[in-house]
């Protein structure tokens, strides 16, 4: 933020408190999209505990609803970047599942710590 207050506004003339209002705008906004995005893969995990007579692997349907979300999310995002709706909306997802394998090796090289 100390680049852009002290040298990049008013070289271009934007004033301050326009990007400041900006800033928090597209914070609350990703905040409140990834929240409920977030819970959309959960109603397979509770239908699985609900209703033990349904057979289904409730982790596959986990990750297909959250490729689905995030590809949503993407698609959504671009209206606001002025990117390629498809293109966006395939890189959200990609993106997600390369930090979910990270996350998950990173989980996997701790456990044999613990």
């Amino acid at each position: 933020m100390f680049v852009a207050n002290y040298c990049c506004h008013p070289n271009i003339g934007i004033p301050h408190s326009t990007t400041e209002s900006y800033n928090r705008k597209g914070a609350s906004h990703t905040f409140l999209f990834f929240a409920f995005f977030g819970l959309i893969p959960l109603p397979a995990y509770v239908f699985g505990r609900m209703l033990p007579y349904l057979t289904f692997d409730t982790f596959s349907i986990a990750c297909v609803l959250a490729a689905t979300t995030l590809f949503l999310l993407g698609a959504t995002k671009a209206r606001d970047s002025g990117q390629n709706w498809l293109k966006s909306g395939l890189e959200t997802p990609a993106v997600g599942g390369v930090a979910a394998h990270a996350a998950f090796l990173v989980g996997r090289l701790l456990g044999r710590f613990a």
